[in-house]
């Protein structure tokens, strides 16, 4: 009884250091990501919605313009999923409903990285979500704020 006591004990705790190593070597966190010359303000994940649901949003006195990044599959689900709160299919049908109905653009969509990040350092306006590994590879970016991280266990 005691034996297998200390086995299960054992086990316990090398599994719980086992599962903080691995999620501290890749702790992904999704960034809400602008030019490093922009005057835009951290922005709540409720105004970050909003503005990729094509609401026309002002802050700083610039009308801000939304990239959608689809560099990966995994960025598109995560931000739709956490912070959209809607399907990809979901997503869409809103959005074509929204600029039918207000006006306005469907925001862009881009799936090269390179052309992703020469469009937020062209217009200061421009935001967009990345993760934090792929803003550390681009230059004259900022983030402007946290949007989801996975969490640890």
């Amino acid at each position: 009884m005691l034996r297998a006591s200390v086995k299960t004990a054992f086990l316990i705790v090398f599994l719980s250091l086992f599962s903080v190593s691995v999620s501290a070597e890749n702790p992904e966190r999704l960034l809400l990501v602008s030019s490093a010359e922009s005057t835009v303000p951290a922005l709540s994940n409720k105004e970050v919605k909003r503005i990729f649901l094509a609401v026309p949003t002002v802050k700083n006195g610039l009308r801000l313009t939304p990239l959608r990044n689809a560099t990966d599959d995994l960025i598109t689900e995560v931000f739709l999923q956490k912070i959209i709160f809607m399907s990809q299919p979901h997503y869409e049908r809103e959005i074509v409903a929204r600029v039918f109905r207000d006006g306005g653009v469907r925001p862009q969509i881009f799936k090269d990285q390179e052309a992703l990040v020469d469009q937020l350092l062209q217009a200061p306006e421009s935001l967009t979500y990345m993760w934090e590994s792929q803003l550390e590879k681009a230059s004259g970016l900022k983030s402007i704020g946290v949007l989801w991280e996975r969490a640890a266990y």
